[in-house]
């Protein structure tokens, strides 16, 4: 115990030693490309409020696509819109001109796609999420970010899972540089059952971007000293998830984050959900930057507000592997930053009769 306690204080004190400045939207690649993410269903180390499994899990927590017992695919769209575009300029000393030294943009861009593959050994995962984002207010450039992870239902309530990242960040247009991260990720995900009012209550912890990070010049949120890597390396996640209530055929969950950027930042989250009938899934989802909080004031893109929905369709199918496969359409919008609305779909597939029940061993 004391040994931990001191690698921990050790790790700490490193860390403190490097600036902490990374850009606008650096900390939260990942959970702007899909709906699951955006909305809150699926953006938590637990796995979400009533445990949302996509590809992009693994990016939060590699031991959470372990529970998925179905060939999982998604593909999501997002587009940013910037209602107030505001150029960074500066007055000439000697005409007194305006001079512009960095243009606005109106719109950005991201995607996010993946596949979950599970086999008797173990779930393979492997998820790319991408941001093309060259807004004054969101300055991460072009940022193409991919994960390949294995996980394994150990027992009935515990998960583990590791992955390797790779991360490719362009900020050409911004400040013309451009680099790469690459490293590796490791997670666990306890189910721990009943506590007090919580059902089916689960506890994720997740150690992520573990390696060389990626740092390309930018605009850091504070924009008069020079940006750092994002997103950051050494990233401890910790989340709760349970589910809360039930009224007839809605049921009612809830989860609660907490994202240590580099031991330097604490960006808290909360997620809730209601479902109907395990079909419509209403979310909204909360999100506190703590060091943006500093920089910007309380507004409404650092209390971080979204809202989504989905809703699953059965699929009635001759071939008996595609036979009871789902498809969830998915939708979710937040105000991310100030004047700029993040909007995202897609569709996540998941083929294949659903498993009711623990294999079946016979002994001779």
């Amino acid at each position: 115990m004391k040994k931990t306690l001191a690698l921990f204080a050790a790790a700490t004190l490193a860390a403190s030693a490097f600036a902490y400045n990374p850009p606008h939207g650096g900390e939260q690649i990942y959970r702007l490309t899909s709906p699951e993410m955006l909305g809150g269903s699926a953006a938590s180390a637990s796995g979400g409020p009533s445990l949302t499994i996509v590809p992009t899990s693994t990016v939060i927590n590699p031991a959470i696509p372990a529970l998925q017992d179905r060939v999982c695919v998604n593909l999501d769209g997002t587009v940013f819109l910037n209602s107030d575009k505001e150029d960074k300029t500066y007055t000439d000393p000697l005409t007194g001109e305006e001079v512009v030294i960095m243009k606005d943009k109106s719109t950005a861009f991201g995607f996010s796609t993946g596949v979950i593959y599970p086999t008797r050994f173990a779930n393979f995962t492997l998820a790319c999420n991408g941001v093309f984002s060259d807004m004054l207010r969101m300055p991460v450039g072009n940022v193409v970010d991919t994960r390949a992870g294995i996980s394994k239902e150990v027992n009935d309530w515990l998960s583990v899972g590791a992955g390797l990242y790779y991360t490719m960040v362009d900020t050409d247009k911004l400040a013309d540089d451009s680099d790469f991260g690459v490293g590796a990720d490791f997670g666990i995900l306890c189910k721990v059952g009943e506590i007090g009012p919580f059902k089916n209550s689960r506890i994720g912890l997740s150690l992520v971007n573990i390696g060389k990070p990626a740092k390309a010049k930018t605009l850091g949120f504070d924009e008069d000293e020079d940006s750092t890597m994002y997103p950051s390396i050494l990233t401890a996640k910790a989340g709760f998830g349970a589910d809360i209530f039930t009224v007839g055929k809605w049921m009612g969950s809830a989860s609660a984050d907490v994202s240590v950027p580099f031991f330097q930042n604490a960006i808290i989250e909360a997620g809730f959900q209601m479902m109907y009938d395990d079909r419509l899934s209403l979310n909204a989802s909360t999100q506190f930057n703590t060091r943006e909080f500093i920089e910007d004031g309380i507004n409404a893109s650092t209390l971080g507000i979204s809202l989504g929905a989905t809703f699953k369709f059965g699929i009635k199918a001759s071939n008996p592997r595609l036979n009871g496969s789902d498809i969830t359409p998915g939708l979710a919008t937040q105000i991310v930053y100030e004047n700029i609305e993040a909007v995202t779909t897609g569709v996540k597939f998941e083929l294949g009769p659903k498993d009711e029940g623990a294999a079946e061993i016979t002994i001779f």
